[in-house]
């Protein structure tokens, strides 16, 4: 489904607006169905935009450049068994709602390979900009803040799955994103999940926190409230400066 898209008509756009943020309305379900491609389509007013349920099995989905606001609660939402994924390219402002983008699934299930790449988020209010808890999922090179959020301890990029019964291969990979004047946390990561080569500046709480195993390299770290803080938890290489309170905390409880 490709809506119309040209560069010399820019205030036209093709608009699918569900007008009923009510649980259960969505915009478009994935029921099932397989390598379906979403383009240059502007989706709002639902509860949810994009959703593929727990069990849909709906694989090979592409979202991409295209829009996605004023939805209730998560922009894009995909549970377990619905694998293979790609949002990309896309701006989703959810400053009137929920989450942004969330990837549900069982560290036991099937390996997602989804793939969140290069979209702009400029809002998640009452929830998350990117979570992740499904296996093998990479999330690069997001441009991703916030005006304003609901609980101090929302996070721009909330991501992992559990050491325990799971293989390297199933590693969460979250790189080259830019999280920035978020009022709340920047990147949450904790078990199997590699955190490398984030920009994080000007949030309201820490700016990088991984926990129970997780691995933080070669992130830039400044101008936030604080700068990383370990539990549990690697970091090597990272350059942490001008952050108002600690610039590493490491807990050893």
């Amino acid at each position: 489904i490709e809506g119309y898209h040209d560069a010399a008509h820019p205030d036209r756009a093709a608009v699918l607006d569900r007008a009923n943020r009510a649980g259960g309305a969505y915009v478009v379900e994935l029921a099932g169905a397989d390598d379906v491609t979403l383009a240059h389509l502007t989706l709002r007013g639902a509860a949810v935009g994009v959703f593929a349920a727990d069990g849909a099995d709906s694989d090979g989905i592409s979202v991409r450049e295209s829009l996605l606001t004023d939805h209730g609660g998560v922009a894009i939402q995909l549970n377990n068994t619905d694998d293979g994924w790609l949002i990309q390219d896309n701006t989703i402002d959810q400053s009137t709602g929920s989450s942004a983008i969330a990837v549900y699934g069982s560290p036991f299930g099937e390996r997602p390979g989804t793939v969140i790449d290069g979209n702009r988020i400029t809002g998640f209010l009452g929830g998350t900009g990117i979570y992740v808890s499904a296996p093998d999922v990479r999330v690069t090179n997001n441009d991703v803040t916030a005006s304003s959020t609901y609980y101090g301890d929302n996070a721009a990029i909330r991501a992992g799955v559990q050491l325990y019964g799971t293989t390297e291969a199933q590693t969460v990979v979250i790189s080259g994103n830019t999280i920035h004047d978020v009022p709340g946390s920047g990147i949450v990561a904790s078990g199997r999940a590699l955190v490398e080569g984030n920009t994080v500046e000007r949030v309201s709480a820490w700016g990088l926190s991984v926990s129970a195993g997780a691995e933080a390299s070669d992130n830039v770290i400044h101008d936030n409230a604080g700068g990383i803080y370990l539990s549990g938890a690697t970091a090597a290489g990272n350059r942490i400066y001008h952050n108002t309170g600690t610039g590493i905390h490491i807990d050893t409880s």
